[in-house]
């Protein structure tokens, strides 16, 4: 399972990895986060504090998708929510959840270096058609921020630049065109059509 390499600086035996977690967790284990913290550096701690926060961010992605699978319906997995966290998870966080960990887990794509709050907008539904795309252009990066992700995904999909309002008015979509570049062009048609339009077009 890709959750994210941990920083490679820190001190690995005082790491532990998800698997382990889990592991230990249904065995009831008693020490299941004993970490010599003291062998650690200030860089160290402060690394690891980062990676513990990423991490649990997809394991409760990955919680949340495995209680999800074991109801009928959206209702049922949402009272079971509301029952268990009284209203601490709230419908969005819980979908944002689960679709971070969806992207990134269950298709064993690592987050790297990628910050958690970019990687809940690569892995946000309405980025769906172009979410790989966007994540290989920002695995690329040294050190990607959120202001990187949203550039990027305005180069794919620059057509989202739009207002709704701005559909209605054809000059505006004409002149939004325009500047595009031929790549920008072939990005958002590809994103646009479905794979049953597209191998229409290319038969």
């Amino acid at each position: 399972m890709a959750i994210g390499k941990l920083n490679k600086k820190s001190v690995a035996t005082n790491v532990i990895s998800v698997d382990t977690f889990l592991a230990k967790a249904e065995d009831n284990t008693p020490s299941i986060m004993e970490m010599d913290l003291s062998s650690l550096t200030l860089d160290d701690l402060a690394s690891q504090y980062i990676e513990v926060d990423r991490q649990s961010h997809i394991l409760k992605g990955r919680i949340l998708l495995e209680a999800r699978r074991r109801f009928p319906s959206n209702k049922e997995f949402g009272d079971w929510r509301s029952l268990n966290f009284s209203g601490r998870l709230p419908q969005q966080t819980a979908n944002n959840l689960m679709s971070l960990a969806r992207f990134f887990d269950e298709f064993n794509r690592p987050l790297g270096n990628i910050p958690v709050s970019a990687g809940y907008l690569i892995s946000a539904p309405k980025y769906e058609d172009i979410a790989e795309q966007v994540y290989e252009r920002v695995l690329a990066l040294d050190k990607p921020s959120l202001i990187d992700v949203k550039k990027i995904i305005k180069e794919v999909n620059p057509i989202e630049q739009l207002d709704n309002e701005d559909f209605n008015d054809l000059d505006v979509i004409i002149s939004h065109l325009k500047k595009l570049t031929k790549e920008n062009l072939i990005a958002l048609l590809i994103a646009k059509l479905s794979h049953k339009e597209l191998s229409k077009l290319l038969t």
